[in-house]
């Protein structure tokens, strides 16, 4: 806690996302006063201790796949398409994203040619 009994500093958010300034994305609560998460306050009695973990909150963890969709049993006899001679690409076919319990948490596309980028 600092001297002036609040346990957290304000600052006001800029109008950009500062990761990236240059993208000049604006930035949520852009121009809004919000306080910094880097402090906690605890209340302790005479001679006990308290931990500051910050860091106690789950966080997604940030994942990117590519895939190709072929079908073994199809040859591909387009000269234009990029699996010529190969097996066959089903275009335009959907691919779930899903959490451990079967949940959906996404949804993407293949294109034209059987790829998929998520």
């Amino acid at each position: 806690m600092d001297t002036s009994g609040r346990a957290w500093r304000s600052r006001i958010v800029p109008d950009y996302i500062s990761l990236f300034p240059g993208s000049l994305e604006v930035a949520p609560f852009a121009g809004a006063t919000r306080n910094l998460c880097d402090r906690k306050e605890v209340t302790i009695a005479d001679q006990e201790s308290e931990q500051a973990d910050f860091l106690s909150h789950s966080t997604h963890a940030a994942a990117h796949f590519t895939g190709v969709i072929t079908d073994d049993f199809t040859s591909e006899f387009d000269p234009f398409s990029p699996q010529f001679g190969e097996k066959f690409a089903p275009p335009d076919l959907p691919v779930s994203i899903k959490d451990w319990k079967g949940n959906e948490i996404s949804r993407v596309y293949a294109d034209h040619w059987g790829l998929t980028t998520a």
